[in-house]
Order: C-alpha cells, then structure tokens, then sequence
C-alpha cells in the first residue's frame, strides 16, 4: 500500500510562518486575539526571545524547529497547564 504524506492542511490546521519573530506564542497569542480560526500553528525560521514550558528562556542553535500549537481544548483554562 502506498503511504500519503501528512500535510498540515490535511489536519485542518492553518499554518502561519514567519521568517524571524520574538515568539512564536507571541505571535499566537496575537493571531488568537485577533479571532484566528483554531487550531492554528505558528511556525518562525528563528526566534529572538523564546519562551518554554511555564515561561522558562527558551533558546536553541538554528536550524531548529520553532512552533507555537493553539488548539480548543475541552477543558477548564484552569487545567491548561496539564498539557503543556
């Protein structure tokens, strides 16, 4: 059987790329303020101030992969840390 290569658009999932960015949840952030449809993923060629897990510095030689995922998820934004 033939394999079918998996595409962002073939999860439903709108890609943003930037070449270079801050952040990449930044830059989500903004796009879901903005009324971004969800899900969403937020791509950069490089990041000037990254952040982590709980806001810890995030940095990394390029290349590398730098993504922020925004999803709706069926939970209380009091457990949203438990998927991170």
């Amino acid at each position: 059987m033939r394999q079918r290569k998996l595409t962002w658009q073939a999860l439903h999932v709108k890609r943003h790329h930037f070449e270079i960015l801050d952040s990449t949840q930044n830059r989500a952030r903004e796009l879901i303020h903005g009324h971004a449809e969800l899900p969403l993923l937020v791509t950069a060629g490089a990041q000037t101030a990254g952040r982590g897990r709980q806001g810890r510095i995030w940095q990394s030689q390029a290349p590398n992969f730098y993504g922020s995922l925004a999803i709706r998820a069926p939970v209380s934004p009091a457990r949203y840390h438990e998927y991170s």
